[in-house]
């Protein structure tokens, strides 16, 4: 059943000890321990217990980390083998569908442990400091270890039932947005309801407005909570009590692991009786019932490049209205959320302004945010994949005018949440309100800019590597523009670090064109 594990767990393990991605991950990991150290001890003049801001800041970087590792690190144990072709060699071989799990899962579930396991001196730097005990360090290590083995192995099935390696990710951020999002509704729903995380009615709250027949319920959606990152975190960061080793967190981590890689072991040779397949993206080109056709993308329009990658890369129209329709769906849910179930709280309608407009507002920008890094990164990648580029590039179009054709589509694509957000900024009196409040804040152009940068590089990385490209791009720039945030806090006015933000960006975004327009010359000549 496990035949050639111990081979190819060993190959794994040397492979991935040499690889630039791991020492990289280290770098980062030390880089974060550092700043968090440094943070803590310039701000130690302005509160108490430095050793405590520093823990809190060490284990929330570390918990990003893990979600970046099964965003981009995790999601490819199975697809990269499916991509390359191997997959069905390996099987050949005689290696079983458990074996080869163990063999490439477990050596990058062990370097993953290690790098959290060799932060232990940073941690226990924390009671050097003073506001921390050992009490919550060892929490703090098994939470991250538990939260560490469900994100991997939550990855590892997406990486068994998905196709490649973009879609496995694709699905991945998807649970997590689901994750994110259903542990803020969880904790509204609570507050509506008066009860407290352990399940008992808020002192001084009044009554609950749930039923006494339905209080179990509340007692099962208080022990839901706490089995969520967001309030194991707040519970190791009180400096008050001693948090216990397994909570509720770690018991349904480990559950949730645990099944997941049973499904993947049960789900590994059906999701994988035709490996050697990579199919590239060709949109949404119609469907036909009876004699007549749906959606097809029709005469090809003066710009043929245009028009090729509007429909082949983005889906065309439909998949636009599919996704503005997806956006106003969203819009509502909020609206509905705050207003009529009064899961965030009551919308504070005193100074005319709606909060649930104000929230709209942050999210879409998230979602263009990340949405044009997605286009960003697939500009190229599919030509690449599909070794199209050279063929593409030959053509008797200027080498500028093509890539900023494919560029141009991309911008199509954004139309959606484009529309989305200027009809809530521009025709609300919450948007309007918010709108010029922000434009007098200089940070605002920073973080336009890391938005920019971020696309930028994902363009650049994906011509480089063939997953992970937009994780890799927020690790990239995410933190030194933490880093500005935290000086703009503590020590620097904002004018000059919304200048800062700027200038970075604008020199990042530079020398993206510079090295993108040179890797592509590149691949034309291969």
């Amino acid at each position: 059943m496990v035949r050639g594990i111990g081979a190819l767990l060993e190959r794994s393990l040397r492979i991935d000890a040499r690889d630039r991605w791991t020492h990289g991950m280290r770098l980062v990991t030390l880089v974060c321990g550092y700043g968090a150290l440094i943070a803590a001890s310039n701000g130690s003049r302005f509160w108490g217990a430095p050793g405590l801001r520093f823990f809190e800041t060490w284990m929330g970087l570390n918990a990003c980390l893990i979600a970046v590792a099964g965003l981009g690190y995790f999601v490819s144990v199975i697809t990269e083998e499916k991509e390359e072709g191997t997959l069905g060699l390996m099987q050949m071989a005689g290696i079983s569908g458990l074996g080869i799990i163990l063999g490439k899962f477990g050596s990058r579930l062990i370097q993953a442990g290690l790098i959290i396991l060799l932060q232990l001196p940073f941690a226990l730097l924390g009671i050097t400091l003073g506001g921390v005990t050992i009490q919550q360090v060892q929490a703090a290590m098994l939470t991250l270890m538990t939260l560490l083995f469900m994100t991997a192995n939550l990855a590892l099935l997406l990486s068994v039932v998905s196709r490649n390696s973009r879609q496995a990710g694709f699905r991945m951020t998807l649970l997590m947005i689901v994750y994110c999002v259903g542990s803020s509704v969880l904790w509204g729903i609570l507050r509506s309801l008066r009860l407290s995380p352990t399940g008992i009615l808020i002192a001084g709250s009044g009554m609950s407005p749930l039923p006494a027949s339905l209080l179990p319920l509340g007692q099962w959606l208080a022990w839901l909570w706490r089995s969520t990152i967001f309030y194991r975190m707040d519970d190791c960061f009180r400096s008050t009590g001693t948090p216990t080793l397994m909570s509720p967190l770690e018991i349904t981590n480990l559950t949730i692991g645990g099944l997941a890689f049973g499904f993947s072991w049960l789900l590994f040779g059906w999701a994988t009786r035709q490996p050697d397949t990579e199919p590239l993206t060709r949109g949404w080109l119609g469907f036909s019932i009876g004699k007549r056709r749906y959606f097809t993308p029709g005469r090809c329009w003066d710009s043929s490049l245009l028009w090729k990658e509007f429909y082949f890369l983005l889906g065309g129209w439909p998949r636009l209205a599919l996704r503005l329709g997806l956006y106003l769906l969203f819009i509502a849910g909020t609206w509905v959320c705050w207003h009529v179930l009064g899961v965030f709280g009551t919308p504070n309608w005193g100074n005319g302004r709606d909060h649930a407009v104000s929230a709209s507002v942050v999210f879409l920008n998230m979602f263009l945010a990340a949405e044009g890094a997605w286009l960003a990164s697939r500009l190229f990648s599919e030509e690449v994949r599909g070794q199209t580029w050279s063929t593409l590039a030959s053509l008797p179009v200027s080498f500028g005018e093509l890539c900023y054709m494919k560029v141009a589509a991309a911008f199509l694509g954004l139309l959606p949440v484009c529309c989305c957000l200027v009809f809530l900024v521009f025709f609300t009196f919450t948007g309007q309100a918010d709108l010029w409040q922000i434009l007098d804040d200089p940070p605002f152009y920073g973080f336009i800019g890391f938005f920019v940068a971020m696309a930028h590089l994902a363009c650049l990385f994906s011509l480089y590597v063939r997953w992970g490209a937009v994780p890799l791009a927020f690790a990239v720039i995410w933190l030194p523009f933490m880093g500005c945030i935290a000086l703009m806090d503590r020590f620097i006015d904002e004018d000059t670090i919304g200048g800062g933000m700027v200038m970075i960006s604008v020199v990042t975004c530079v020398l993206c064109h510079i090295l993108i327009g040179h890797r592509l010359k590149e691949l034309a000549a291969a």
